[in-house]
């Protein structure tokens, strides 16, 4: 997962992989019936600043209060094979807002592995995230999210 800001000074990128989650897919006919988590430590976005990760962990994603960044998708609408949009539940900052994803996804020939990938804008002030400000330039309050995610099909023994 990747996140990219813009400011006067020019763009910023921060990534994390330490993404993890699980989805339950109660019928595979209905995908529409499905419980899902995905979530990260906000302390594993890395921007390759040192002093930059710093501010965005204590200033303004707080994570001493808010430590996780969670998705919990309620709906997914197939548009063809590989194409769909995921309906959900977005957590930043203590704050939930529902969000629509478009998404691509490749299904393994065995299906056992599906890699779903996807783009999205955030807006800090939605959030509740104050606009981060370096001397006297801030930061645009809209971020593009970026992800790419791999799921291990597990079968259901039962348990």
């Amino acid at each position: 997962m990747s996140f990219t800001g813009h400011s006067p000074l020019g763009s910023f990128q921060g990534k994390t992989n330490k993404i993890n989650g699980e989805v339950l897919v109660k019928d595979d006919k209905n995908l529409n019936d499905v419980v899902a988590s995905v979530g990260f430590d906000v302390a594993s976005l890395k921007t390759g600043n040192g002093l930059m990760d710093e501010h965005m962990y204590n200033r303004y994603l707080e994570s001493s209060i808010y430590p996780r960044i969670f998705f919990s998708p309620s709906s997914l609408k197939l548009i063809d094979q590989n194409h769909g949009e995921v309906s959900g539940n977005l957590t930043i900052h203590g704050v939930t807002l529902h969000v629509n994803v478009p998404i691509t996804a490749l299904i393994s020939a065995d299906s056992s592995l599906v890699v779903t990938n996807g783009n999205f804008p955030v807006s800090l002030s939605d959030f509740k995230i104050k606009k981060p400000r370096f001397l006297l330039i801030s930061v645009d309050d809209r971020m593009h999210i970026e992800f790419s995610l791999t799921w291990v099909r597990k079968e259901n023994r039962g348990e």
